[in-house]
């Protein structure tokens, strides 16, 4: 049984015939839309009307007053006066009712900007883009003008080719948006579980903008668009024309009346109007056509959710006559002869028109065409990024209008969408009904959620049984928009992140335990032959629902180096994970590929001298174990009492930051890896001992069998090293999550030495005191009170700025607040805040120090036992204006790593390698140690760090002239490096910045600068090449000093063992 609209008549006296047609326009570039048009134009809509277009068709007129013509070509300017008309394909006239895709909807007496075509002719849609080309202009309570897009989404930052779109904006107030209610995650589907060490997940967040453009910004975007070269697609499809005219700014309006109506958000789904029989039987083309087999599989993706098409040859008659058919590539003069009123295809590369009875009935025709002057393709490979149009997608679209989906217009009686209303493409999730995209990884294999959402709703008795997951490198956002990776070039053990990826579940019912699989693959075939970097698993995914989000995995030591295209797989199936009902929407690839740098050198812990470090605190840590690649031996140092052979073991170590005990063993519940995990398995053996072990050396704690035995417990001292030993009895593979504790002797923030570490913004909530105060006497912040107790706090400043300790928001609890440097040298104290709590306290206390970058400070809150206290403590940062803001004013540094950051510098007149100006930089001073080549910069291989789009410049003066090196983002994505050759004891100047925008800002961030010198060989101090009389004059005045440059064998003195490898290696560098 098919659902019929309520909109639908069931007993109806006269029947009306509706005739819609549906064209696809593509996704364009913002310099795409201003390139396509004849004019830009502001304008305010008068007037509505609807005509007879002849041959059955309608059309409908716009009348637009108070113009303000922002560009024009010359061809254009005689269509433009004190009133602009524009006329396009659909609307009600008569009792014809008739949609066109992309027909926009228009309110009289509001503004909109109009990118159009104007020419003379009539076109299906004149718009540049179909609605890509037209913006609504809100005004806020002040009269200041705001630009949306066409359903209501604010601009909140913008390009010469793109902008990002906010939420549906319902009004402005105050130069503020108000948005329609929009929900925190773009989906309600939880995020997936990390199967691999190291991985993890987090669902899309939808975010909103406290400020969105104004329509002055906006225009001046669109001359930088004007500006651009003319893009290749446009004048492959518009051929030469003549030059826009400059953009001008907009003149001020008139007050608009209230908003008349704005756009629902919920209109980004799917939506249906009308129905076929269950039994669509479409004419095809010529069976040679390549295009036939296309048509064929596009019907397929429908099959598989109702079954619905059926084929035939072609009757040799196409369009108004009773038939559904594919028409192919018909000339315009053969479409103007079928189908009366416009003169050409605008924007769009294909169409379909349908004839339905009543508003939304029963279809009882439907016809598909392609544009013939637009490139078409059947291979993705061969369309990806270019201008060609991928057949595929394009066809299932159509044949989605076909069986009742996006289809409506406008009545002309009382002006209200009917049915769908407009095709406006602003969806937010992936749709076969979204525009014709040149540039995402889409093949057109198999429907989405969406999708099979409306197809259901439409058919919901004859819904077949499917069980069907997929996987794109998209996500919906007012449009499609490309998944993207963290960095293009990565080393191996870096960190891979890819944003807003998208699972689908295009079932019938909900699927469990769906695996998400990551790969790197040299072709995008991307199958399970391929090398997997990491595994994911959904625990449940309702019918029809979608997830999209991040991933974050780590690159195997294994990857070599090479180019890889990121693939993933979606799949189902229990255990086997490798097939579901459809397999053409299971694989896809991410559209940017990586590069993977690997050294090759991979120490593996399977022996103790390769034993990893482990790092901890008192809270515990949890790690990924697999022995699968270790060495079958039974060797390895240390004795045994778990019984033998010992096999496949693998080494750790970690010191002791204070006494107490430690206990390692298998966590009590963890996601598993790869299906196993060591929460539901044992451990044949652990062992801890104490310093390195050798052929004699017994553990001083072992558990056998951890699952039955527990963890192996022992006690540790202070700075001390202890190795850990895990492996399997008689060649057993282990694998999965392993578990240590180190517990203090004492209690946790009840003394400096085992303080409770803090970061910035961060409450710790509801702590309550120790028994007693560690100073006994309170401390030098109470002067004597022994009756006060305390607990302790460790924070680290990552920048230089004013720090802030509060305990506000603790109640009427009375505290202190004493702030010490290491040594428990006082910095502040504060009894009560001088500024009262936001939250209404009264006794809280609230002190502020000022700190460099890399400082620590030791943090000590008491208050009084007969408060029975609990408090919240947080603790921020604001950094401060850069005092090495200029190169007069540099940082003088000296460590290898040096945290810093950009915000609130300014700019120093300087440019990059390319000539480009640097924005939001500071500077620093460097003294060489060794003479050598230096690495400077925020790669992470020399232990640098960037979470912007950094740049490193070198000087020997502070002037453009006295430039020595540079590079821009050299090493990854957002890290840079520059090289020079340096000479000890020789002053440099560093200047880290970024990247100046089109409109002359500049983007600050936080990073780490690292510097490295490798020296040109050791003993040649002073960097000529050999090791000469110099260098032995330069060690013999560095004599018995710790004179980095002459210490060459590190002992921290330079000495007579310094003079041997001198002399030994006296001559040219090798």
């Amino acid at each position: 049984m098919k659902k019929t609209l309520l909109t639908v008549f069931t007993n109806l006296i006269v029947c009306v015939v509706a005739q819609h047609s549906q064209a696809h326009s593509p996704d364009m570039r913002l310099n795409e839309v201003v390139h396509m048009s004849d004019a830009i134009f502001i304008g305010r809509v008068s007037e509505i009307r609807t005509f007879d277009g002849g041959g059955g068709m309608v059309g409908t007129e716009v009348v637009f007053t108070e113009i303000d013509a922002l560009s024009t070509r010359p061809s254009a300017r005689a269509f433009i006066s004190e009133e602009v008309s524009l006329r396009f394909a659909g609307g009600s006239y008569g009792g014809v009712n008739i949609s066109a895709c992309c027909q926009p909807f228009f309110d009289v007496g509001e503004d909109y900007l109009v990118c159009t075509l104007l020419d003379g002719n009539t076109y299906l849609s004149p718009f540049s883009g179909g609605t890509q080309g037209l913006f609504r202009i809100l005004q806020d309570d002040r009269g200041e003008m705001y630009p949306v897009t066409y359903r209501g989404r604010g601009i909140q930052k913008m390009s010469a080719f793109d902008f990002a779109p906010t939420p549906t904006v319902n009004q402005v107030w105050q130069g503020r948006p108000i948005y329609w209610e929009t929900p925190e995650f773009a989906s309600s589907v939880e995020p997936p579980r990390a199967m691999t060490e190291g991985a993890t997940s987090n669902t899309r967040r939808i975010e909103t903008s406290e400020s969105i453009l104004s329509l002055e910004d906006f225009v001046t975007n669109l001359e930088l668009a004007r500006q651009t070269s003319i893009p290749s697609y446009i004048t492959q499809k518009c051929g030469s024309k003549q030059a826009l005219s400059k953009m001008q700014p907009p003149k001020p309006r008139s007050p608009l009346d209230a908003i008349k109506r704005m756009y629902d958000p919920s209109r980004g789904v799917i939506c249906w109007c009308g129905y076929q029989s269950t039994n669509v039987i479409m004419q095809q083309v010529p069976e040679d056509w390549t295009s036939f087999d296309h048509n064929n599989w596009s019907m397929a993706n429908y099959n598989i959710i109702v079954d619905l098409f059926r084929y035939i040859d072609s009757d040799g008659s196409w369009a108004n006559n009773g038939d559904d058919e594919f028409c192919g590539w018909p000339t315009d003069a053969a479409i103007l002869n079928q189908y009366s009123g416009f003169d050409g295809w605008g924007s769009a590369v294909a169409m379909c028109w349908t004839s339905s009875a009543g508003f939304c009935g029963q279809i009882v025709e439907a016809d598909i065409m392609f544009n013939r002057t637009d490139s078409w393709g059947y291979d993705l490979d061969d369309t990806f990024g270019t201008n060609t149009f991928l057949y595929r997608p394009v066809a299932a679209h159509e044949l989605g209008h076909t069986v009742g989906l996006e289809r409506g217009y406008t009545d002309d009686e009382t002006g209200d969408d009917v049915g769908c209303g407009d095709e406006s493409y602003q969806y937010d999730q992936p749709t076969t009904m979204t525009a014709a995209y040149r540039d995402i990884v889409e093949n057109g294999k198999g429907l989405h959620a969406l999708d099979a959402a409306g197809v259901r709703g439409i058919y919901d008795s004859d819904v077949l049984f499917l069980e069907d997951v997929g996987v794109e490198s998209y996500y919906g956002d007012a449009g499609m928009e490309n998944a993207t990776t963290n960095s293009t070039w990565l080393n191996d053990l870096d960190t891979l992140e890819l944003y807003n990826v998208t699972v689908e579940n295009v079932s019938s019912n909900s699927q469990s335990d769906i695996r998400l699989r990551i790969y790197l693959s040299t072709n995008n075939t991307i199958s399970e032959n391929d090398k997997k970097i990491s595994t994911f698993s959904f625990s449940s995914m309702s019918e029809d629902s979608f997830w999209t989000g991040d991933l974050s995995m780590t690159i195997p030591q294994t990857i070599s180096t090479g180019d890889y295209y990121v693939g993933l797989i979606a799949t189902l199936d229990g255990d086997d994970y490798w097939w579901d009902d459809y397999s053409g929407n299971n694989a896809t690839w991410m559209p940017e590929k990586i590069h993977v740098e690997n050294d090759g050198v991979w120490e593996f812990n399977d022996v103790i001298i390769n034993a990893q470090l482990l790092p901890h605190h008192w809270l515990n840590t949890n790690w990924w174990v697999d022995n699968s690649g270790a060495d079958d031996d039974e060797g390895n140092g240390g004795g045994g009492i778990c019984g033998g052979p010992y096999n496949r073991d693998l080494w750790w170590f970690f010191d002791a930051e204070f006494d107490g005990e430690v206990a390692v063993g298998i966590p009590d519940s963890l996601p598993a890896g790869d299906g196993q995990g060591l929460q539901a398995k044992s451990i044949d053996f652990v062992e801890i001992y104490f310093g390195y072990p050798d052929s004699g050396s017994q553990p001083i704690a072992s558990s056998c069998a951890t699952a039955f035995e527990g963890p192996a417990v022992a006690d540790v001292n202070k700075g001390q090293r202890y190795y850990i030993r895990i492996g399997g009895v008689d060649h057993s593979r282990i694998t999965g999550w392993a578990h240590l504790d180190v517990i203090p002797a004492g209690v946790v923030g009840d003394t400096p030495d085992i303080a409770i570490p803090v970061d910035e913004g961060v409450t710790f909530a509801k702590y309550p005191p120790n028994s007693t105060s560690f100073f006994g006497d309170g401390g030098p912040c109470v002067g004597g009170n022994d009756d006060l107790i305390d607990r302790w706090f460790v924070y680290t400043a990552k920048y230089g700025g004013t720090v802030e300790a509060t305990t506000c928001g603790s109640g009427d609890i009375d505290t202190i607040i004493g702030v010490f440097k290491p040594g428990l040298v006082p910095v502040t104290c504060n009894d009560n805040s001088v500024e009262p709590c936001i939250s209404g306290d009264t006794k809280a206390s609230t002190v502020y120090w000022d700190t460099n970058p890399g400082m620590t400070y030791l943090i000590q809150v008491l208050a009084s036992p007969l408060d029975q206290p609990e408090f919240d403590l947080t603790v921020s940062l604001q950094t401060a204006g850069q005092p090495n803001n200029s190169c007069d004013s540099p940082m003088s540094i000296g460590a290898p790593t040096i945290p810093f950051t950009t915000r609130g510098a300014s700019t120093s007149g300087t440019y990059d390698c390319s000539g480009n100006p640097i924005g939001c930089d500071v500077w620093f001073k460097w003294v060489a140690t060794d003479t050598g080549t230096a690495s400077i910069g925020t790669c992470e291989d020399i232990g640098g760090a960037a979470n912007f789009d950094s740049i490193v410049n070198v000087y020997d003066g502070c002037t453009m002239e006295y430039l020595i090196a540079c590079n821009e983002s050299a090493c990854s994505d957002g890290s840079s490096i520059a090289t020079l050759p340096v000479v000890a004891g020789n002053s440099y100047l560093i200047q880290v910045g970024s990247s100046a925008s089109e409109l002359g800002g500049c983007v600050a961030g936080d990073g780490v600068l690292g510097i490295t010198i490798e020296t040109s060989c050791l003993g040649d101090i002073d960097g000529d090449g050999s090791v000469g009389i110099d260098d032995i004059l330069t060690l013999i005045s560095d004599w018995g000093t710790s004179a980095s440059r002459s210490d060459l064998d590190e002992s921290g003195t330079v000495d007579v063992g310094d003079l041997l490898i001198l002399i030994d290696m006296f001559g040219d560098c090798p």
